[in-house]
């Protein structure tokens, strides 16, 4: 149970970070031609996937 717990929580951790800076280089390379709020909405679902990661205690 701890193992699936911890593969979950890192599953979560992984895709926040790559939705942090996939948004990130996708705001750096072409800042007009995507939607400013797709990429602030991935910002913030990879800030709190991290965010949430961070502060749940591992069981």
């Amino acid at each position: 149970m701890t193992f699936n717990h911890f593969f979950y929580k890192a599953i979560d951790f992984y895709c926040g970070l790559y939705l942090l800076f996939s948004s990130w280089s996708i705001i750096n390379e072409s800042i007009s031609t995507i939607s400013w709020w797709f990429d602030c909405f991935c910002i913030v679902l990879g800030l709190w996937l991290m965010i949430e990661n961070l502060l749940t205690k591992k069981d």
